[in-house]
């Protein structure tokens, strides 16, 4: 580090110059990144219910979907309505009623089995089908018309109405909670540094590295919907601290009397191991998150893991060649530091050390067993508002025709005394309404010869079959789990090639995923902060500490979740651990590389004492600005998966600092006979002060 220092304050205006550049073709690169709300496509390829959506697309033009009720009652005017929508160019295909009875016969004759489908007490139901996927520009486009066309009396729900509303809230939401955050992030360093234009040196050393950042999302094309919302405002949170541990460093190599340059060098070479050790072990969380199945994970594991790497890059680099060229004006706009007073707090951490401890293990066992209780929600519907209007409208359309869910089985056309033995064994399955197909004599009272192809094309591809499963049961309980695997074990049996799709069986796939990934994610992730730790401290004891403590932080966070009986996104649960042990560890390696050198020359109790004062300031500033730019998301965002996220973030934050303020000064006394024991090079153990 004092190599990198030197050549730093040597080439300050080279530095400045290449980050201005990369800075410029970060934000135009950035404008090209599309925003993926699917997440469907994120599921591993082995998925069924991806492999059918894939099916559906290649082979029956289904891509984007929604479902639209009107109030009406006349069918002819229905009809209209339906030829109007299927002129729609963003529109592929409109089923309605006409698709399955023949509508010159008589009302009397309809089955109304069918007819209850598209047909009820005055309303109409047509499920749309567009020509591109849910999250497109097009598909939005198309909802808009299909919505303007079916006037006032109507209610549209489905993925791509979903997408549409959450891609406008996204957009309107994340340049406001990202300039509340910044703004909050900006009062929070004033009142931690000394000058008023530190602050923004900070901004812009970090903003630079997130502009990079979002620029580089190109090189994938697209980011997920949570990556998109969260990325920006949570690199700009966890890695912050970086900036203030090495100027805190920095004002005091000048209070000792050095020049700026000479100071800048010793403040990197002192803060290289917790700024290191915090960034990599930052960056280790983050990387668990490539290990998932489910790709959602990797998305944002790569985002942040870059982002985070970007931002060390730019600490290390561009803030102190902006810090030295800009040291005139600096001192010039000084202002009194705000100190903290924490010599009260110090001293409960030591005195009531036993107490901390006991609490700690309790509260370990406790939230551990609690955590493994939580209730998690999978669906897209619960990423919006209750109040969303494609929700309420999902509300009314059920109230109307019922509380049933449909989903796709595809297999190989050309087998009707197969499909028919399956639809049989099917049928007698409890959760299980309904399997309707052509081959099946279900969908039409006409044979299948005499049906328009407009009809037929809807069931029957050159190489697939499809069938309709109704099913009840909802699709996120624990009893339409159960029915999918037996559904799925019947259709094994008796037809091994064919896929089944949508509501039930998708969530189940899910669950299936992400049950495997949040406890790969969680270990691996606490194996690699582990052994970075115990580089960085050649150390078996530390390593162990600070990880027990802030993974206790982390179920507790986790925990209180099931006491208030609040579910909670699947997401959250898997991407959360490994976020927040990766970020706020940073306070324990901190406050324990301070530890270590007051143990040179203070006891155990004094050195404990004095590094709660030495690095409150840091923790606290470090802490409150992680908490204001995610709870900024979290009071301001409507998108339920990132501003819960961020809730949880902020609050798991607030979690880890005081553990760390208040338990981990006294577990380090208590610990500092195993500590001396397994670590090289600590200092030698003192008695009295100097």
């Amino acid at each position: 580090m004092h190599l990198i220092g030197t050549l730093v304050v040597r080439h300050t205006k080279l530095i400045i110059a290449v980050f201005l550049v990369l800075m410029v073709l970060g934000g135009l690169m950035s404008l090209g990144v599309h925003v993926n709300l699917d997440n469907i496509g994120y599921l591993p390829d082995s998925s069924s219910a991806k492999q059918a959506v894939a099916m559906l697309e290649d082979e029956f033009g289904m891509r984007g979907t929604a479902t639209l009720m009107v109030k009406e009652s006349d069918p002819v005017k229905v009809f209209a309505l339906k030829q109007q929508l299927e002129d729609l160019e963003e529109i592929n295909t409109v089923v309605w009623l006409d698709d399955r009875v023949d509508m010159n016969t008589p009302v009397a004759s309809w089955d109304s089995r069918l007819t209850d489908q598209f047909y009820q007490d005055g309303y109409a139901r047509f499920t749309l089908a567009f020509s591109d996927k849910s999250d497109s520009t097009i598909t939005h486009e198309g909802v808009k018309k299909a919505l303007a066309l079916a006037g006032t009396d109507a209610w549209m729900a489905g993925p791509a109405v979903t997408s549409q509303h959450s891609v406008e809230r996204i957009n309107r939401e994340v340049p406001v909670y990202s300039a509340v955050a910044v703004v909050l992030i900006l009062i929070l360093l004033l009142l931690s540094t000394t000058s008023l234009l530190e602050p923004l040196l900070f901004l812009i050393s970090i903003g630079a590295s997130i502009v990079i950042n979002m620029g580089l999302n190109l090189l994938s094309g697209e980011v997920s919907q949570i990556t998109f919302a969260a990325a920006s405002i949570l690199q700009l949170a966890v890695s912050m601290d970086y900036s203030v541990f090495m100027l805190h460093r920095f004002h005091e190599q000048r209070a000792e009397g050095l020049g700026i340059k000479e100071a800048m060098v010793k403040a990197m070479t002192l803060a290289a191991v917790p700024v290191l050790a915090s960034a990599l072990t930052t960056i280790a969380g983050f990387a668990a998150l490539l290990l998932m199945d489910f790709g959602i994970g990797g998305d944002l594991g790569v985002v942040l893991a870059r982002g985070v790497t970007l931002s060390l890059v730019s600490v290390l680099t561009f803030l102190p060649a902006l810090v030295i060229v800009t040291d005139k004006w600096v001192e010039k706009w000084t202002h009194r530091e705000i100190m903290i007073p924490m010599r009260f707090a110090a001293r409960i951490a030591v005195k009531g050390r036993y107490v901390f401890c006991i609490l700690l293990f309790a509260f370990a066992v406790l939230f551990f067993r609690a955590q493994g209780k939580v209730d998690y929600y999978y669906g897209m519907e619960h990423v919006l508002p209750a109040d969303d209007s494609a929700l309420t409208a999902e509300v009314k359309i059920r109230e109307v025709f019922g509380d049933t869910d449909q989903s796709t089985l595809l297999l190989p056309i050309g087998n009707p005394a197969g499909e028919a033995a399956l639809a049989d064994e099917l049928m007698k399955l409890d959760g299980v309404d309904s399997v309707d197909g052509l081959a099946l004599g279900t969908m039409s009272r006409l044979p299948e010869e005499l049906l328009p192809d407009s009809v037929v094309n809807q069931f029957h591809s050159d190489k697939t079959s499809m069938m309709i499963l109704t099913t009840r049961y909802g699709t996120e309980t624990d009893q339409a789990f159960t029915m999918v695997e037996q559904v799925r074990a019947v259709v094994n049996r008796l037809a091994p090639q064919a896929v089944i799709g949508g509501g039930a069986f998708t969530y189940k796939d899910l669950k299936d995923v992400t049950d495997a990934d949040a406890t790969r994610v969680a270990i691996v992730s606490a194996i690699l902060i582990f052994i970075i730790v115990m580089i960085s401290f050649k150390s078996l004891a530390i390593p162990f500490i600070a990880v027990f403590l802030i993974q206790t932080a982390i179920w507790i966070n986790v925990g209180l979740v099931y006491f208030t009986r609040t579910p909670m996104s699947f997401i959250s649960f898997i991407i959360l651990g490994a976020i927040q042990l990766g970020a706020t560890v940073d306070y324990a390696i901190l406050f324990i590389s301070r530890y270590r050198e007051n143990a040179a020359l203070l006891s155990p109790k004094d050195a404990a004492r004095q590094t709660v004062s030495d690095t409150a300031k840091s923790i606290l500033t470090s802490s409150f600005i992680l908490i204001s730019a995610t709870f900024s998301v979290y009071f301001i965002a409507t998108i339920r998966t990132g501003s819960e996220l961020c809730m949880f973030i902020g609050r798991g934050s607030l979690i880890s600092t005081l553990m760390v303020l208040f338990v981990l000064p006294g577990l380090m006394v208590i610990a500092d006979p195993f500590i001396r024991a397994t670590t090289l090079g600590w200092p030698k153990k003192r008695s009295v002060n100097p």
